[in-house]
Order: C-alpha cells, then sequence, then structure tokens
C-alpha cells in the first residue's frame, strides 16, 4: 500500500509511469526543459532481492536507454522499499542516488553519502509515511490502473498478452482437432 500510494503521489506531481519488463520495478519519469528526472522503484521486502552490482547495472541500463533517446541531463533516483533496511544498509551505501523507505519502522533513510534534493519527492515521501504510521492504515486494494491513466503496470501488460495468448492457444488446438 505504501508503494502504491508513492506512486500516485509522484503521479500527482508530474510524473509519468513508465512501463518495464521486472514485476518488482516501477520507473518514472519527469521532464522539466531540459533535465529528465527518474524515479526507479525497487519492491524489495526481504532486502536480498538484488545485490550492489545488479542494482548499479540495472542503473547504468536506464541512464543508457535515455542517452540513446537524446536526453544528456539526466538525474536518477533509486528508492528501494523494503520491510528489512539492515539487509539493503550496504547497497544503499555503495550507490550514492538510492534511498530506502522502510516500510516496517514508516521512515524514509537517506544516508549521509545521498544527495536528500529530488525535486519533491522527499517530502512527498514522508507525508506518506507520516500518514500511515499516524492513522495506522490497514492494507487496501488500490486499483491504480484505473484513477491513474499514467500509471502502467508490468503484470497488466502481461495478463493482456497472456488473454491474447490463450485465445489464440485455444483456437488453434480446437482446430487442430
Amino acid at each position: 500500500m505504501i508503494l502504491k500510494k508513492i506512486y500516485i503521489s509522484l503521479i500527482n506531481i508530474g510524473f509519468n509511469s513508465i512501463g518495464i519488463n521486472r514485476d518488482n520495478i516501477n520507473l518514472f519519469q519527469y521532464v522539466q526543459g531540459e533535465k529528465i528526472y527518474i524515479v526507479a522503484i525497487y519492491d524489495c521486502p526481504s532486502g536480498l532481492e538484488y545485490t550492489s552490482q545488479q542494482l548499479a547495472n540495472i542503473d547504468k541500463q536506464i541512464i543508457n536507454y535515455y542517452y540513446s533517446k537524446g536526453y544528456s541531463n539526466i538525474k536518477l533516483l533509486g528508492i528501494i522499499s523494503t520491510s528489512n533496511s539492515a539487509n539493503i544498509k550496504e547497497l544503499a551505501t555503495t550507490n550514492d542516488n538510492f534511498w530506502v523507505v522502510d516500510t516496517h519502522s514508516f521512515q524514509l533513510i537517506i544516508y549521509e553519502n545521498q544527495d536528500d534534493k529530488f525535486l519533491s519527492v522527499k517530502e512527498q515521501i514522508e507525508d506518506i509515511l507520516k500518514e500511515v504510521k499516524s492513522n495506522n492504515i490497514e492494507e487496501e486494494e488500490i486499483e491504480l490502473s484505473q484513477s491513474y491513466p499514467n500509471y502502467v503496470s508490468a503484470k497488466s501488460t502481461k495478463s493482456i498478452i497472456s488473454q491474447y495468448m490463450t485465445k489464440w492457444n485455444t483456437t488453434i488446438i480446437i482446430a487442430n482437432i
């Protein structure tokens, strides 16, 4: 639920969701003049889903993609959402553009080697965590794709493809019988 609230908050301040082929990574972009701001959100409940090298490679791929699209002033922020921030500390401190959202203690962790300025994203996340912590909000299902047309889910893309593939496979099987 915290992640979905962060997604909504990013969309509300002008970010667009970019569909990618990973279930546990969501990418958002915001173009401001010559700059493009990118927020990559990693859903890592255990904190053991990625190594530091894997995150660095993903960052490199994202930056190279935007360079190939003609952007030269690229600002990238990685946000790791986890309920086990102890497992993430090394990852976050070895990469200077990662923040940690601790879903267990409802805290935003920004280590000393990291820049805490990224548009108004820090304030948005802190407000969400404060709201969730103070209201003790229960887990609620938020359907982003219906309410927020700028949100693209990898799961929704896969489910659409599988619906068509299932129909075609059934048709082919029936035709062969």
